[in-house]
């Protein structure tokens, strides 16, 4: 397909895709109101805020998804070498690491968080009224935000690409798969934690209902 058309096409699904994410956030919104009026604001400006910041987190994983798209339809062989602190690639390697990276966090976030939504339901979700199709979004977006955050605090230093005449730590090959997996290690106990932290609030706001 040709780029511009290919590119087109990604900004009417950006602005399509947005717009379903702003529709999930306003049907959960509405259906919430008495709650929001009851125990956050009555003002109409303070329940069109938390629309837009509701909406805004549910664009996150739509980007994402999009995001992972371009990157997969932009992969070439022919793209040279990606240097990193830990070492070299091909830049396709590079890439589709980034790639996997990022499926790794949303499937370790998803998995965490599928029993406290599904299975163990923490008092606050019985209270806010979400179907099975919004609670699968709210993780999503979770998850959009565990990646966003772990990716921008840890990757973008372990990964950190350097120009080609600063080496650093170059070992090639093994060097970059070291790092990666280190990120990997990083990434896996910080969803444990996160997810250990909300196990223990939720029982505790369990307890506290009770």
């Amino acid at each position: 397909m040709n780029p511009d058309t290919l590119g087109l096409l990604f900004n009417v699904l950006d602005v399509a895709l947005a717009l379903f994410a702003l529709w999930i956030a306003g049907r959960i919104v509405l259906r919430n109101l008495s709650f929001i009026q009851t125990n956050i604001s009555s003002s109409r400006a303070i329940q069109l805020l938390i629309w837009l910041a509701l909406g805004e987190i549910f664009i996150l994983p739509v980007l994402d998804l999009l995001g992972l798209i371009q990157l997969i339809t932009r992969l070439s062989p022919d793209t040279g070498e990606a240097y990193t602190l830990w070492g070299s690639v091909p830049s396709i390697v590079y890439e589709l690491s980034t790639v996997f990276t990022i499926l790794f966090i949303y499937s370790a976030t998803l998995m965490a968080g599928w029993k406290h939504l599904f299975k163990r339901v923490p008092p606050i979700f019985e209270t806010i009224r979400l179907n099975s199709f919004e609670k699968v979004f709210s993780l999503l977006a979770i998850a959009a935000l565990v990646n966003h955050v772990l990716r921008f605090i840890i990757l973008s230093v372990i990964w950190q690409q350097t120009p080609l005449e600063v080496k650093g730590l170059e070992k090639g090959i093994a060097g970059f798969f070291a790092g990666w997996f280190v990120g990997l290690l990083i990434i896996s106990i910080a969803i444990y934690v996160m997810y250990e932290l909300i196990g223990r609030q939720s029982e505790k706001m369990g307890d506290i209902s009770d």
